[in-house]
């Protein structure tokens, strides 16, 4: 199952501000439904929006690089920054860390085109030492500058010391020139039948403990020669019980958790979170 084939629901989830997750599907290129919702899994989040409104055109902060524990090979754990525009984020730029099927948090740059996940397809790259996807285990434990902005009508993305490159603003038409929202959070997804869910976010600390990973300097460019520091930004937890977030009205956070406690053993299937009997199709 391909993170490149992740739905639109992503944002989504995060932008309802409340417990949005639900199942959401990764389905195979070829396969049917019913391989679908095989493929079926949950997102978590822990973070912070900010609107941008038209004048959205950049985001930024420094995120303290962790190592989660990854328990299941089809997990997934994020920290990071976006610039999201339109109803259904049609169109996003988002930058941080991820982990996925690697021993070590990797540097995340992706884009979404018409509400689709495109990884970083498209990406000129501009920098001789960093690269997207690129290992950042020298980076664990450290506090490091991320920021996306735009530049002439293309989006650029920092990372510590230097701009690694740009997605070009053809690869939108020319119409993603600002961003609606800014987003800064931390994300689990959760595979099928991983319920609840066992993977760690950030560095597995609830987010009301001193040492739990954060995100602070979060800033929002409102022109693209003028940043500042938030305030004021709206919270989302998705399952604070499994990870948790503290924000208290400023440019900082910190994020993270566990996950839940592993059910029983299912002599059934599991349909989303429920252990179903052999034979009883899921609802």
């Amino acid at each position: 199952m391909g993170i490149a084939t992740r739905v639109r629901c992503e944002l989504v989830a995060l932008l309802c501000l409340v417990g949005c997750a639900g199942d959401l599907e990764e389905p195979a290129d070829e396969v049917g439904v019913a391989a679908a919702q095989v493929a079926t899994g949950r997102y978590y989040y822990a973070g912070v929006i900010k609107a941008g409104g038209t004048s959205g055109y950049g985001v930024g902060a420094k995120i303290r690089i962790e190592n989660p524990t990854v328990v299941f090979a089809d997990d997934m754990v994020t920290s990071q920054i976006s610039l999201v525009k339109g109803p259904g984020n049609d169109s996003v730029v988002e930058l941080g860390y991820r982990k996925w099927q690697t021993a070590q948090p990797t540097l995340l740059v992706g884009h979404w085109v018409n509400g689709s996940f495109m990884n970083a397809t498209g990406f000129v790259q501009v920098s001789a030492a960093f690269t997207p996807g690129m290992s950042l285990a020298s980076y664990v434990g450290q506090r490091v500058a991320f920021e996306i902005r735009n530049i002439a009508g293309d989006w650029w993305v920092w990372f510590d010391q230097e701009w690694v490159g740009y997605f070009p603003g053809s690869l939108w038409k020319g119409s993603f020139t600002n961003g609606d929202w800014a987003h800064w959070y931390g994300e689990v997804y959760s595979g099928l039948p991983h319920f609840p869910p066992l993977t760690d976010m950030g560095n597995g600390r609830f987010g009301a403990d001193p040492l739990a990973a954060y995100i602070d300097r979060m800033y929002l460019c409102t022109s693209t020669a003028s940043c500042s520091l938030i305030s004021g930004a709206s919270r989302s937890e998705t399952n604070a019980g499994y990870y948790s977030l503290f924000y208290d009205g400023g440019h900082y956070l910190r994020h993270g958790g566990p996950g839940g406690i592993a059910p029983p053993p299912c002599e059934g299937h599991w349909c989303g979170d429920q252990c179903v009997p052999r034979g009883r199709p899921c609802q």
